[in-house]
């Protein structure tokens, strides 16, 4: 049964709907009714997943849920160096890791960040707004997040808000957008996205479709194009930094070809060693019919019978449509086992936004709670029932109505058990005093609210560049807490298993 609106959602009874709808929440998409935190075990292989984050507790990618604590993290801007602040919902990312034999948990090694067009909004339409050049088309799946709750495609304002916009692009420059962030102030360094044309490695130099009849001709050093082992290809996907100036130039192009320098040129790797499982999400630009097609300088082999959902039909699949494909490498190539629409998984029985944690703020008269930073408002068909602060909470739940408002499907308040129902969350806290600040009781701060936490039993690690030396100023540290939730003295409290430090300064953003 699929759900898009409220009224499709029509079970025969909520005791139907809890032991159906409920279970699938727990298990399908991360976790089992014992242990919601993926961990590597028997039959795990290592795998790639590369796409949009669809839930939090941890991080589902492609229906996938990673345990995240203990991976190495890439900046999006600085791949270099570790991405230091939560992973946000609609984020594009790269996940490479083990992936468990039910196919749906899974523990993370590395997490690559892919950043979005950057800049400043400077014309909006119905369904799409320009930014640095660029046609980004939102839909009902986009996420928003922003410094007020409300704000959306009507929130923005021409020439005044600045975004950050993550997503999908196209050959010819169409952008779909997964996530809009908010920015607080104008960025030292804009992006825009593409996939590379034109490419002279000689004279350092390739197009990138910006939008229809405009083309960005970039230039660039060999000592800019990242990670440091990145092969820059014809087809390749890429994010190019740029200063004000040549964004000042795209803006002013109404039509032709500008001419920009990049400051940073971040290629974002697709193609994975030979054996290799991977998923990923893009649009098709190329089709050869019936044996191959191309998703950014990626081969897709088509040839080998996939299992096709969604009601595609690889005969007539054209151009420009964003799949999902999943596979293994050989030689380069992406031999194809199965092929779904982008919307698939939202399209499931249990298809949505899977959200796994404590919930931090609650408002019984709006009838909305906040569990991972991200606002769930409750309707008259959501089975189950508004959660309080502290509960740990499972939640599915879609964006419904217009505008598109996050609504709970489910809510799972489930009883502890013998074995407890671990979850990932991001958050600050007080560290002057170096790790010892965090090895007892002590408040983490989230972006909604506050969560006790009881550290005494974790085992603290610190990420890069960060030093826990006792201070004689105060500082705060950005920490990913994994534990479980429990009742201490009557306290709620999140009983750590592991903190890890992300980054320590005199402040840090949750954000």
């Amino acid at each position: 049964m699929k759900y898009s609106s409220p009224t499709l959602f029509k079970l025969g009874s909520i005791a139907a709907a809890l032991a159906s709808i409920l279970t699938l929440v727990a298990c399908g998409g991360g976790g089992s009714s014992s242990d919601s935190t993926a961990s590597s075990g028997s039959g795990a292989s290592t795998a790639s997943y590369s796409g949009a984050v669809s839930g939090l507790g941890s991080v589902i990618v492609n229906g996938v849920r990673f345990s995240t604590t203990g991976a190495d993290t890439a900046d999006s801007d600085s791949p270099d160096q570790p991405f230091v602040r939560p992973i946000g919902l609609g984020s594009t990312v790269t996940v490479t890791g083990s992936v468990n034999a039910d196919g749906t948990t899974g523990t993370a090694s590395t997490i690559t960040v892919h950043g979005g067009v950057r800049g400043q909004v400077t014309a909006i339409a119905s369904s799409t707004f320009t930014v640095a050049g660029q046609v980004i088309t939102v839909d009902s799946n986009t996420v928003w997040d922003g410094s007020t709750a409300n704000f959306n495609l009507s929130a923005l304002q021409a020439n005044v808000t600045y975004v950050e916009v993550y997503g999908v692009v196209d050959a010819s420059g169409n952008f779909t957008a997964t996530r809009v962030e908010q920015l607080t102030a104008a960025p030292t360094e804009f992006a825009i996205k593409g996939l590379v044309a034109n490419l002279d490695t000689t004279g350092h130099s390739f197009d990138l479709a910006l939008r229809s009849g405009v083309t960005a001709h970039v230039s660039y050093a060999d000592n800019i194009v990242k990670p440091a082992a990145a092969n820059l290809v014809a087809g390749a996907d890429v994010r190019v930094l740029l200063g004000s100036s040549a964004i000042t130039s795209i803006n002013g192009t109404s039509s032709g070809t500008v001419n920009v320098t990049a400051d940073k040129v971040l290629v974002k790797k697709e193609r994975q060693a030979n054996g290799m499982p991977s998923k990923l999400q893009g649009a098709i630009t190329v089709v050869t019919a019936g044996t191959t097609w191309k998703i950014g300088d990626v081969t897709i082999d088509i040839s080998q019978s996939p299992t096709v959902e969604d009601g595609l039909n690889l005969s007539t699949i054209t151009t420009g449509t964003i799949v999902k494909v999943k596979g293994s490498f050989s030689n380069g190539v992406l031999v194809a086992q199965e092929v779904e629409a982008d919307n698939h998984e939202r399209t499931q029985t249990d298809g949505g936004v899977k959200l796994f944690g404590a919930v931090s703020a609650s408002d019984s008269n709006a009838q909305t709670f906040v569990v991972q930073g991200v606002t769930v408002t409750m309707s008259n068909t959501t089975v189950g029932s508004l959660p309080a602060v502290g509960a740990y909470v499972e939640v599915l739940a879609r964006p419904l109505g217009t505008p598109a408002v996050l609504t709970a499907i489910a809510v799972n308040t489930p009883q502890a058990g013998p074995t407890p129902r671990r979850f990932e969350l991001y958050g600050s806290a007080p560290c002057t005093a170096g790790t010892s600040d965090l090895s007892g009781t002590f408040t983490l701060t989230l972006r909604d609210g506050s969560l006790t936490v009881d550290g005494s039993a974790a085992t603290i690690s610190t990420g890069r560049n960060v030093d826990m030396t006792v201070s004689n100023t105060p500082l705060n540290c950005l920490v990913e807490v994994k534990g479980s939730m429990s009742t201490v003295n009557n306290v709620r409290t999140l009983s750590a298993t592991t903190i890890e430090v992300k980054k320590r300064a005199a402040s840090v953003s949750l954000r």
